[in-house]
């Protein structure tokens, strides 16, 4: 990576760290899914949220929300319902 950057003209030790600290937060506010509430509804959520960026009432209609409010991002979506290879804890992507 060092190489990388090197190439990239961040020379010196601070200007790879200010890089490595904008990459590190800009990729983890890139990070969208699409989750059910106990409510039966679908939240979209940023990683690290407390709270629901939106709601909606079916996950097909969670999914367009979210590709609209954040174009260019591919949605993580929670399986709602149980697989032979994998349970609700899976995600996968829309």
């Amino acid at each position: 990576m060092v190489t990388e950057l090197s190439r990239s003209g961040l020379s010196t030790p601070i200007d790879r760290d200010i890089f490595r600290a904008y990459f590190l937060r800009t990729m983890s506010e890139n990070k969208i899914y699409i989750e059910q509430r106990p409510e039966g509804d679908y939240a979209v959520r940023q990683a690290n949220s407390e709270r629901a960026s939106a709601v909606a009432p079916t996950q097909e209609e969670a999914i367009g929300i979210a590709k609209k409010m954040f174009p260019g991002v591919k949605p993580h979506v929670e399986r709602v319902r149980e697989t032979a290879q994998g349970g609700r804890d899976k995600w996968r992507g829309a």
